[in-house]
């Protein structure tokens, strides 16, 4: 899979560069909020207006690049995908006719709906969403250091806990979606040869045998189908719960520093929203 980054490394050197400039503005509008806040509490309204101009023009180019992070990681998902259908395709033409037979034409078909779909969802959706997430976390480290090195510590340790979740699910996540797909390979198999078959089923009347055959092979499609979404529906809510869990640990942490007297109103509003 590499030599798809490789090929696409253009597009790749575009998406961090619009990933490092959305981040600096993220972080940069976090900060004006909390000034923002301050000096309107301070009663200072010059620089309470000055300041709000400034926040809108950072909201402005962080939506604006926040865009083009989409257009540029659509652009690297079509490219890899698109590379990699040719590569298939071409290893396809050049099998030999025994070879070739081995396999229903249902098989090939599905290497391009349902595998390559799924290793486009796993692999190169997976490349774009963890870039994102590094630099995302290296962006709010620095600037949570920079406010308060205690609760970047208590943030880094919290928070990156929901990521090793899915680490620990692997082999489970791993199973269902290789279940999945062999019996969606079967089903394909089986649908393709019931139309090619469809002569014969005319011809002879079996309709109803054909209709009780396809349930079943159906069934056995839709059922390893919801076992895998539910599958992965169950590590998204043991992630979301751990990162509520989280998140009130790390408000009320700040809070603790608001009462100590190491926070003031606009630095609580400038962490509680980078976290």
């Amino acid at each position: 899979m590499k030599k798809y980054i490789r090929k696409n490394l253009l597009v790749v050197m575009v998406f961090l560069l619009v990933l490092l400039i959305e981040n600096s503005a993220s972080i940069l509008v976090q900060f004006l909020k909390g000034d923002l806040l301050n000096l309107a509490l301070d009663g200072d309204v010059s620089e309470t207006l000055y300041k709000a101009m400034l926040l809108l023009g950072a909201i402005l180019i962080e939506t604006m690049f926040m865009y083009f992070e989409f257009i540029s990681t659509n652009k690297f998902n079509y490219l890899c995908t698109k590379d990699l259908k040719e590569d298939v395709f071409k290893a396809t033409l050049n099998k030999e006719y025994s070879d070739f037979n081995k396999n229903s034409i249902g098989e090939y078909i599905a290497k391009f709906t349902n595998e390559i779909k799924t290793i486009n969802d796993a692999y190169f959706n997976s490349i774009t969403l963890l870039v994102m997430l590094i630099i995302k976390i290296l962006f709010v480290s620095c600037a949570l250091i920079c406010l308060n090195l205690k609760l970047a510590i208590v943030t880094l340790i919290l928070l990156t806990m929901t990521l090793y979740i899915p680490k620990l699910a692997e082999k489970k996540l791993k199973k269902s979606q290789n279940n999945f797909l062999d019996t969606m390979e079967i089903f394909l198999e089986k649908l393709n040869d019931f139309f090619q078959g469809f002569e014969i089923i005319k011809n002879f009347s079996i309709e109803n045998k054909i209709m009780i055959k396809f349930k079943i092979f159906n069934d056995n499609a839709m059922k390893t189908s919801y076992i895998n979404d539910n599958t992965h529906s169950l590590i998204r809510i043991i992630s979301a719960c751990m990162s509520y869990f989280s998140y009130f640990i790390i408000v009320a942490f700040s809070a603790y520093l608001v009462l100590v007297g190491e926070f003031n109103a606009g630095q609580f509003f400038i962490a509680v929203n980078m976290i």
